[in-house]
């Protein structure tokens, strides 16, 4: 009978180590490696499985699954045998187990740079070009990194990297010449982990440093989310004496807050997206791939008016949109022209601390997205409504960054409280 029996290799790193895999079959007897890392001090090397605790925690849930790799790959060795038992030869367990885990050892390096890992990342999931975008400025910060610190290799990289290029990117002001906020760190971190988890499973990396019992990333946090008012938003529309470009960047920004769609979005909008009814019509970008919707908003009389002062933009474009970054800094000086002073209380993005700001100061083009979202949940009082509006799904937890329960909302249910007495 075929059997597969696993233990874990001697050699630890960061309190994990590999499992090795033993194949028999009467005589034929064959060694391997799983490139499949385990927390030693969860591993049974009597029953030469994982030991996971009955308490469902994060750490057992991540311990189930790793073992769940174990059995599938027990099941694919197994199936494989049959079919290949009178044909096998030296290196058939490490050839079945490399093809099981998607790793092509003949096209393998011998050693990779940590940021070549992460630049060819987005190619190899396809990702959008925007995402993409995002790799690049990680692989170019650990560039950054390695000038300081030494050069980062995938077969080397450690939880302990992993907490060091956090600390350099708390520190340092990066491209931008802005400090990077907790929530910028988290998701860069977030998408370094995913390129990891690629190298681990093609066998680049020996180890997931994000992994059970590597670097935990922190959650996003996020304050109480900041919006234009109705009174805010139309003032800003009438205001007059503007350039004609600022004009435009100003009339952009007003339609956003008439139809809420993301920067990524409003950019690819072209006349065809309006259809003959009077509405936005367009697939959020952000979707495409996983869960394509398509977005239909209803466009308002201020919108209609927008849209029909550029028509005929060229390559039919929808508005003369010029560029994200100028356009977020054309929202500021507008808005800080426009007397929009009002005072906000909002987090230090590095230290979490409370400030206060002046609206014109923490403007960009998500707070169009935010005033839109919040004034239409305002005026509803459904997540599900407002969300056929933005792109999101049912339930997103991405939800509560967009809308709040303000003090005017609640007034109103005191209102209708003491009505009905």
């Amino acid at each position: 009978m075929p059997t597969l029996k696993f233990r874990i290799s001697s050699r630890v790193y960061n309190g994990q180590a590999e499992v090795l895999a033993r194949f028999y079959a009467g005589t034929f007897s064959q060694r391997a490696k799983t490139h499949i890392p385990v927390p030693v001090a969860a591993w049974n090397e009597a029953d030469g499985c994982l030991s996971i605790p009955r308490k469902m925690t994060p750490e057992a849930v991540a311990l189930r699954e790793r073992q769940q790799e174990l059995d599938e790959l027990t099941n694919t060795v197994l199936d494989a045998w049959w079919r290949d038992q009178y044909d096998a030869g030296d290196g058939w367990l490490q050839q079945t187990i490399d093809e099981a885990r998607g790793i092509n050892a003949s096209r393998r390096p011998a050693r990779r740079r940590l940021y070549e890992c992460v630049m060819e990342y987005p190619n190899k999931k396809n990702l959008e070009p925007a995402t993409a975008a995002i790799y690049e400025v990680i692989a170019r910060d650990i560039q950054r990194f390695e000038e300081k610190h030494g050069k980062l290799y995938t077969d080397t990289f450690t939880a302990d990297d992993a907490a060091a290029f956090v600390r350099f990117l708390m520190n340092e002001k990066g491209e931008s010449g802005i400090i990077r906020g907790r929530n910028t760190i988290v998701t860069r971190m977030k998408k370094l982990r995913a390129a990891c988890k690629e190298a681990v499973r093609i066998g680049e990396m020996r180890q997931d440093p994000f992994g059970l019992g590597g670097y935990k990333i922190p959650r996003e946090v996020y304050g109480t989310p900041t919006y234009l008012t109705l009174d805010e938003r139309n003032a800003l529309y009438e205001i007059s004496g503007l350039s004609p470009s600022m004009a435009a960047q100003r009339d952009i920004f007003i339609f956003q807050c008439h139809v809420g769609c993301r920067v990524s979005d409003l950019i690819e909008l072209r006349e065809d997206n309006v259809t003959e009814d009077g509405f936005l019509q367009y697939i959020a970008r952000k979707t495409r791939k996983g869960h394509p919707v398509v977005v239909r908003v209803p466009l308002s009389d201020t919108a209609l008016e927008i849209v029909s002062r550029y028509k005929g933009q060229p390559d039919g474009r929808l508005l003369p949109f010029v560029d994200p970054i100028v356009y977020n800094r054309d929202i500021h000086k507008i808005l800080k022209d426009a007397g929009m002073d009002r005072v906000i209380m909002v987090q230090d993005p590095k230290t979490l601390e409370t400030k206060p700001k002046h609206l014109w100061e923490i403007a960009s083009s998500h707070i169009a997205r935010r005033t839109f979202m919040m004034h239409i949940f305002k005026e509803t009082g459904s997540e599900r409504i407002t969300s056929s509006f933005t792109g999101h799904a049912d339930g997103s937890r991405a939800f509560a960054r967009y809308t709040d329960v303000d003090d005017e909302m609640k007034l109103n249910v005191l209102k209708r409280m003491a009505e009905k007495k």
